[in-house]
């Protein structure tokens, strides 16, 4: 089987790991992606990256990599990015929050 792919990365408190829970608890059909309300079980502070092959019914064969976003993690996100790209093709998603002031005051 082949996979893609899918990379979450942002600055903190953006939703990349509420995200990959949504994704991840609608894997299974049980679940309407775009009718999902409550997530339960996200960790408030992602340590590095965290992997996650999904089956998902709709979005079919994934990896999913909830990158933290804490800048003291930056550095090593590059060396494990460049590898990820040379097995499988990439989505990267970039989460920002709109609410904050460097945003507000551009």
């Amino acid at each position: 089987d082949s996979y893609v792919n899918v990379v979450l990365l942002g600055n903190p408190g953006t939703g990349k790991s509420t995200l990959a829970q949504v994704i991840i608890q609608t894997s299974s059909g049980r679940h309407l992606l775009g009718r999902f309300r409550y997530v339960g079980s996200v960790e408030l502070h992602t340590a590095g990256i965290v992997p996650t092959r999904v089956e998902h019914q709709w979005l079919k064969n994934i990896i999913l990599h909830d990158l933290a976003g804490q800048s003291e993690y930056y550095s090593s996100h590059i060396a494990v990015l460049e590898n990820l790209l040379q097995d499988y093709p990439a989505v990267f998603i970039n989460f920002v929050n709109l609410c904050e002031e460097e945003f507000l005051t551009s």
